[in-house]
């Protein structure tokens, strides 16, 4: 059984702020998602600040997505605009 872990509002920040300057791949960023995500559903992940906890869960599923491509092109489902607007969108309400 593997212990609990935490993810803060900062930390959601910083990994789409790496993920739009190109410093962190879609595939690093979404593996990161998808392992907290399973934590989540496992009941054993921590969201800091608590208050920020739906805003954190809809960043981490969006950003387990970030890898998606379109079959048969295999070009990627969502372009770094489309990141940057989610981001805008949710950090600044």
């Amino acid at each position: 059984m593997s212990k609990e872990l935490s993810v803060t509002i900062d930390e959601i920040r910083e990994v789409f702020s790496l993920l739009i300057e190109g410093d962190k791949s879609r595939e690093e960023t979404a593996s990161w998602a998808n392992q907290l995500k399973t934590h989540n559903d496992n009941n054993q992940l921590i969201y800091l600040p608590p208050q920020q906890e739906r805003l954190i869960k809809e960043c981490l599923i969006y950003l387990c997505g970030v890898d998606m491509k379109d079959l048969p092109d295999d070009q990627y489902l969502h372009f770094n605009d489309d990141f940057k607007d989610f981001f805008h969108m949710k950090m600044h309400h």
